[in-house]
C-alpha cells in the first residue's frame, strides 16, 4: 500500500472502532465509571445534592431503574441536570462509583 492509502485504512479502522465503542457505551456494555473516580468525593456530592430528596432506600427498592453501569450513569447525569448542578464527567463518575460501590455492585 502507498502512504496515502495506508493512512486512509488506519483512519477508517479508527473511525469504526470509535463508532463501535459508542454503540457499546450507549447500550451499557462498557463500564462508564472511570478508573480514577473518587468514591469518597462521590459520597459527599451525593449527600450534599441528592440525599435531601431521597435517602439510600430508593436504591434498594425492588424495581430500581438502573440495571447496569451505563444506565446508572445516565440516571446520575439526568438528575444532576434536573437539579441544575452542571457537573462535569468527573463529578458524575465519582457519584456513579460511590453508588455502584455502596448499592448496585455492577
Amino acid at each position: 500500500m502507498t502512504g496515502g492509502a495506508n493512512r486512509f485504512v488506519r483512519a477508517a479502522v479508527l473511525e469504526a472502532a470509535c463508532a463501535a465503542s459508542m454503540v457499546f457505551l450507549l447500550m451499557g456494555c462498557l463500564p462508564v465509571a472511570t478508573a480514577g473516580a473518587d468514591e469518597s468525593r462521590g459520597r459527599i456530592l451525593y449527600e450534599n445534592h441528592c440525599a435531601s430528596c431521597h435517602d439510600m432506600r430508593v436504591h434498594e427498592r425492588e424495581q430500581r431503574l438502573p440495571e447496569n453501569l451505563g444506565e446508572l450513569q445516565r440516571e446520575v447525569d439526568r438528575w444532576q441536570r434536573n437539579q441544575g448542578l452542571r457537573w462535569g464527567r468527573e463529578e458524575i463518575a465519582d457519584v456513579v462509583d460511590y453508588l455502584n460501590a455502596s448499592q448496585y455492585r455492577f
